[in-house]
């Protein structure tokens, strides 16, 4: 059953908003097409970095449009409120966020592609019973982020020193952040040396730390001018211990997120 014709695509602020963008994701599927030479691959679109809570209006007016351009879009990311390492917190409430989520899946299916979930950690067992309720257990969830966290609280109980390293090393790169502008970075600098003040001798630090949350990736990433890894043989290369210890709490980890959205083994 084609929908589509219900629904008014011609409106000024839907183009304004998403057609550049939807442009661009099409140049970029079509290189993938051309470098992928026949390879099958999965595309994602991702509304999720938008200012405001996507609409079901919003999902369908991008998928057409992708669709009618020839991309095929397997995932599509709306914004559903989610924030990173923090329960979904709108007024609405799960009602509001189960109704938006059901009506968004079956838009998502008509184009044969499946939601994702951005910034999908630290959510309660009842947001995720909801969205994967919602979705009819069709859904993508975006949690690497996590599984990198989890790796600095491992480090930070077995390694400290190499934990620390860490720590210090995103400091600097929060403090360029904040001379650079960002707020986020300067309040998150701020959080932290308030605490070091506070605690003084005392002072420790903790893979907790929201400038260290939303930094670390920097030195797991970072390259020289040649474009060559810096410290990412130390990520891949643990003690015995911590890596034995990582692998159990991913593993406690992701069995819990399975059983929150309802995945059964077969």
């Amino acid at each position: 059953l084609d929908t589509s014709a219900l629904f008014d695509f011609s409106k000024t602020d839907l183009s304004a908003r998403y057609d550049a963008a939807i442009d661009a994701g099409v140049e970029l599927y079509d290189y993938l097409v051309q470098i992928k030479q026949g390879e099958p691959f999965d595309y994602e679109f991702s509304l999720d970095e938008g200012p405001g809570i996507t609409t079901p209006e919003e999902l369908r007016y991008a998928l057409d449009r992708l669709t009618k351009k020839g991309v095929k879009v397997a995932f599509i990311a709306p914004n559903v409120g989610f924030e990173k390492r923090l329960d979904y917190r709108l007024p609405d409430g799960m009602p509001g966020l189960e109704a938006r989520v059901k009506e968004m899946a079956v838009i998502a299916a008509d184009y044969g592609a499946l939601l994702d979930f951005h910034s999908g950690s630290d959510k309660s067992s009842l947001t995720y019973q909801t969205i994967s309720k919602a979705a009819g257990g069709k859904i993508k969830l975006k949690v690497s982020g996590k599984l990198q966290l989890i790796l600095s609280e491992v480090l930070a109980d077995l390694d400290p020193e190499f934990f620390n390293e860490w720590w210090d090393y995103t400091l600097i790169s929060a403090k360029a952040e904040a001379d650079a502008g960002s707020s986020v970075a300067v309040e998150y600098v701020k959080m932290v040396e308030d605490r070091r003040q506070a605690q003084g001798a005392g002072f420790t630090r903790l893979p907790q730390d929201r400038f260290f949350t939303d930094f670390s990736f920097g030195m797991v990433g970072a390259k020289d001018e040649k474009g060559n890894f810096l410290h990412r043989d130390r990520f891949y290369s643990l003690k015995p211990e911590v890596q034995a210890e990582y692998t159990r709490r991913v593993r406690d980890y992701v069995v819990k997120l399975a059983e929150d959205l309802g995945v059964r083994r077969k």
